[in-house]
């Protein structure tokens, strides 16, 4: 099982750097593609405050959501008790997107599963301990093994 939860951290502590860097780039190259974001936001003043706020000010909010995202990103993939504050970070991330509805119509949970089985498996690598970052699960060196050659 700890395994299995060290792959899902590692794989969305992957998925949040290159979230990171997908939001950064579109966000200079498209900010308009984000102007629909908070369109099924509940509750609804969530809503208006995409519309008021998010979107008259696009460029700082997806500057800021990509640094977020690389943060959470980063501290997943770290060890210990800045994995565990990372994965925390992550659910509360998956929660706010939730609310926000993104790509998600009011009352279409099957199109909410993403995120669900996010939340799901987010919580469950929170409950194990990770003692090597993913740099050092790379690195790992393997113990020198000597043979012996025949007949030497």
């Amino acid at each position: 099982m700890r395994k299995i939860a060290n792959f899902i951290r590692l794989f969305w502590g992957c998925v949040f750097i290159a979230g990171a860097i997908i939001n950064a780039i579109l966000g200079v190259a498209s900010p308009s593609a984000y102007n629909k974001g908070g369109e099924f936001a509940w509750p609804n003043f969530l809503q208006n405050f995409w519309m008021d706020s998010v979107v008259s000010h696009i460029f700082i909010y997806v500057i800021l959501f990509a640094i977020v995202e690389l943060v959470l990103g980063i501290l997943v993939l770290n060890k210990q008790k800045l994995a565990k504050m990372g994965l925390a970070g992550a659910a509360i991330f998956g929660v706010v997107l939730l609310f926000l509805g993104l790509g998600a119509g009011r009352g279409n949970w099957v199109a909410h599963l993403p995120s669900i089985a996010f939340e799901i498996t987010i919580l469950f690598s929170f409950f194990f301990n990770y003692d090597r970052t993913i740099l050092q699960i790379m690195h790992t060196k393997k113990d020198l093994t000597r043979t012996s050659i025949i007949g030497s």
